[in-house]
């Protein structure tokens, strides 16, 4: 699933169809009955929310949680995957999600001049079975302190990507 990766974005929000395996929750915000802004679309109703096991181009397996809405392309949130402990680095060619307990990177590309990044979803979660409760991957390892430790590798630091 190319995902739009969009610093303006509250929170990452996908399309029911897209994770059709998983079954929709109620999030704070639907509860609330709680919209988000569009660029083009005006207001975009909360549906819930869905626990979504992806896999990104690295081979990283992840649990990620998206508001559902009536989107064409989902979008992750730079803030939210900011606040899950992950630093995001923007160039010119792409970018990475650099998280900071494991120090793992997760590239991503820039076409047309938008920036999206490569989910890989379970079959399952595509399109199989509902599943009963997401377990979420727990990260170990320390913070990295400065933003010098990853442009000059730090010690012991794994730059993987480009």
């Amino acid at each position: 699933v190319k995902t739009i990766v969009d610093s303006g974005a509250s929170k990452s929000i996908a399309p029911p169809s897209m994770a059709t395996g998983v079954p929709i929750e109620e999030s704070e915000m639907s509860k609330k009955g709680q919209t988000f802004g569009s660029a083009c679309a005006g207001r975009i109703e909360n549906q819930g929310q869905q626990s979504l096991h992806v896999t990104t181009n690295e081979g990283r397996a992840l649990m990620t949680t998206v508001q559902i809405g009536d989107v064409t392309r989902p979008l992750m949130s730079v803030s939210q995957v900011c606040d899950k402990g992950n630093w995001v680095l923007f160039t010119a060619e792409g970018g990475s999600v650099l998280n900071l307990y494991d120090w793992t990177w997760s590239d991503f590309d820039r076409w047309r001049d938008i920036y999206t990044m490569d989910w890989y979803l379970t079959a399952e979660d595509a399109n199989g079975k509902h599943r009963k409760s997401p377990h979420q991957r727990e990260s170990s390892g320390g913070l990295l302190k400065t933003f010098k430790d990853i442009v000059t590798g730090g010690p012991g630091f794994p730059r993987q990507g480009r």
